[in-house]
């Protein structure tokens, strides 16, 4: 099954036929079989032959299916075989294969996240950090991280800058100490305020987090040469202006300014009160290519922690499959032009 692919600009002998690859499990078909194969990049060498296929291959429940082999794999071009040198096709996991991700993380603290349930022994802020700390003993090797935090007082707070010394990112999130105002009860301030004014500023906080990333891309040069860049985010999406049709006009222009990034959004809608604003969540990941998931707050907190960590092993698990390409498809159309030809 093919999802989408995402290859070189330089890559032009095989673009004819590229939009066409897929990828087929043959050797794990079965009636219980509900495993999706998802293409995220593909280049060609057209020098060696050698073919590149970045991809998912996850389970029902969207985590990563783990061991497979060559054998289990097959790659088509419009619904038939890729010729491909035998024995050339070789597998292996993101991290095994040392390809970095890069990824900025931003977290709400806002006083809605704060609250504690369940005889205090609970909040949706514990649970994740907790998530977050998952997601960071995830990454490995050349990945780099950035960690964000906002809530009613600041849009970005830079917990932890775009680095690689993950053991420092946990400690920093461990130790986030949102301002005290934000936990105040605001009958108590003496000061008149609308609901309105207490909720924090997400779009805003997004847009510095997005810009944020865009900057490093530019000057960081680890965070540059990772083909795969993501924002993950976790919120209830509630935000200042409180209008979701202006709120989803502007995520739809702050992907368009920055889709030169190549950054897929990764969210979490989770919100302990009115879900109104969750579907903004959605319409940022459907927009930039990546994956919205949804937790109820009937479901439990515990889910949090865990929908983190599996946001990590779908992200190091994806495989990078090589394979040395025997003869390139034929359409039975005349080549014409030295360009083409080339």
């Amino acid at each position: 099954m093919l999802s989408g692919w995402r290859g070189k600009k330089g890559w032009r002998t095989s673009a004819a036929w590229a939009c066409l690859l897929a990828l087929v499990l043959p050797g794990m078909a079965g009636a219980d079989n509900e495993n999706r194969v998802l293409v995220d990049g593909v280049d060609f060498d057209s020098k060696e032959m050698l073919l590149t296929i970045h991809a998912d291959v996850l389970d029902v429940k969207g985590l990563p299916v783990e061991n497979l082999q060559p054998g289990d794999i097959e790659v088509q071009v419009a619904g038939k075989p890729l010729q491909l040198v035998p024995g050339s096709l070789e597998l292996q996991t993101a991290d095994k294969a040392q390809e970095p991700i890069s990824v900025v993380v931003l977290l709400s603290s806002s006083r809605a996240y704060m609250n504690a349930g369940e005889a205090e022994k609970f909040s949706t802020f514990k649970e994740e950090i907790a998530g977050v700390v998952a997601f960071l003993q995830r990454l490995s090797g050349n990945d780099t991280v950035a960690v964000v935090s906002y809530n009613e007082t600041t849009a970005h707070d830079l917990v932890y800058p775009f680095a690689s010394d993950f053991k420092q990112a946990q400690q920093s999130v461990e130790g986030i100490n949102p301002n005290a105002e934000v936990l105040e009860d605001p009958t108590n301030t003496g000061v008149a305020k609308k609901e309105a004014g207490l909720a924090p500023d997400f779009m805003l906080a997004l847009t510095k987090a997005m810009g944020y990333f865009h900057d490093n891309v530019e000057k960081n040069a680890k965070v540059k040469s990772a083909r795969r860049r993501y924002l993950v985010v976790m919120s209830d999406g509630k935000d200042k202006k409180n209008d979701k049709s202006k709120l989803t006009r502007a995520v739809t222009k702050l992907l368009e300014s920055y889709s030169d990034t190549k950054i897929r959004i990764f969210t979490i809608g989770y919100s302990p009160d009115t879900e109104d604003y969750l579907s903004i969540l959605q319409a940022l990941s459907n927009g930039s290519g990546g994956v919205y998931t949804y937790i109820s707050n009937r479901d439990g907190l515990t889910d949090i922690s865990r929908t983190w960590d599996n946001i990590g092993r779908r992200l190091k698990k994806q495989y990078v499959i090589t394979a040395k390409v025997a003869e390139l498809p034929d359409w039975g159309e005349r080549i014409q032009g030295k360009d083409e030809a080339n």
